[in-house]
């Protein structure tokens, strides 16, 4: 791999936007290689020096492609030293994998939003989120993944050690790594409980539903503080907030995060639901001209390579109304101007 495709790779990486293959390329590239010329490992160790100005830490890579470490005091009082320092030639393989910590660390520390204290002690709360029409790649401190859909926020400590827990308004597909300790995805007034499971949680606060699906592990759903349901793998619950209804069903596996791939499935969902779906994926403003069918519900995908206007045109024929665009709006109805 040439060194400009590793740095655009670490850069998509420090950035949060490396799609699935550009992770599994550059994790692929940390584990394989074993040679690499004197310009890539230059510009890794140029990385890492300034990876090191926003956390100092006890490793570094020096000039010579060797691993220095270092005494450092954590309450930043200046303490002597006694000047030994042990040094340990590394392949550039460990190099690389070095700065990907130092870049995880250094874009924690950027998206640091307050800091408390916990048993004597600071934790630092991180927030991620994704804009319309923009979907992330996390990897969290215990190695568990996520993917978050568009227009979706992500809290959470960067310390695990005392528990596993996050909080998420919008969508995300969890990958939680095995642990003892359960991981905890809370939403509003619905927590989800689990120790590995692979799952996707859709909470929009402006949607009438809560959507869990599991495609592997269990994972317990709790509401209000008391326990309602486990979900094994296909299994799906759609918790109602209006009505408060609580209705478990089957799913197809493949279709539980089928919107990582640009599929976008609705299984009988209300229209308007459908079209704040829409509103979020594309980034436009649709107005629903015909209110009294806001709550119909039908069943429809999408893909997202088919444009706004074509999902839209399939929507009204299914719903027998027309689609106008003016301006920057697009108009759904029967009465829409120039029907």
């Amino acid at each position: 791999m040439s060194a400009s495709r590793i740095q655009y790779l670490l850069q998509q990486y420090e950035n949060n936007n490396c799609s699935r293959e550009e992770m599994e390329e550059l994790f692929y590239y940390i584990r394989t290689n074993k040679e690499a010329n004197s310009s890539l490992r230059s510009w890794v160790n140029q990385n890492y020096q300034k990876i090191r100005k926003h956390n100092p830490s006890f490793a570094y890579v020096n000039e010579s492609g060797q691993l220095v470490t270092e005494s450092i005091h954590t309450n930043h009082e200046e303490k002597p030293f006694d000047g030994r320092r042990s040094t340990l030639s590394i392949p550039l393989t460990l190099l690389v994998g070095l700065s990907v910590i130092g870049v995880l660390l250094w874009l924690g520390s950027k998206k640091i939003n307050r800091e408390t204290k916990i048993a004597g002690r600071e934790k630092n709360q991180v927030v991620q989120s994704t804009g319309k029409g923009e979907n992330k790649y996390l990897l969290l401190p215990d190695s568990s993944q996520v993917w978050m859909n568009v227009a979706s926020t992500l809290h959470y400590y960067d310390d695990f050690s005392e528990d596993r827990k996050v909080k998420i308004t919008g969508e995300a597909f969890f990958k939680v790594k095995h642990n003892t300790q359960p991981f905890t995805i809370k939403t509003n007034n619905i927590v989800l409980k689990t120790q590995n499971a692979s799952c996707n949680l859709k909470a929009y606060e402006n949607e009438n539903e809560t959507i869990v699906s599991v495609s592997q592990g269990k994972v317990t759903v709790h509401k209000n503080g008391d326990r309602i349901n486990e979900l094994t793998p296909g299994r799906q619950l759609n918790i109602g907030k209006s009505d408060k209804s609580v209705m478990e069903k089957s799913i197809a596996v493949e279709k539980i995060s089928a919107w990582q791939w640009g599929e976008y499935i609705y299984d009988y969902a209300e229209l308007k639901d459908i079209i704040l779906g829409l509103e979020r994926i594309f980034n436009v403003k649709i107005v629903l001209l015909d209110q009294d069918k806001k709550n119909q519900k039908v069943y429809i995908s999408f893909r997202r390579e088919m444009g706004i206007e074509e999902c839209l045109t399939r929507l009204g024929k299914l719903t027998s109304m027309e689609l106008n665009h003016v301006g920057d709006e697009y108009l759904l109805g029967s009465s829409a101007p120039g029907s």
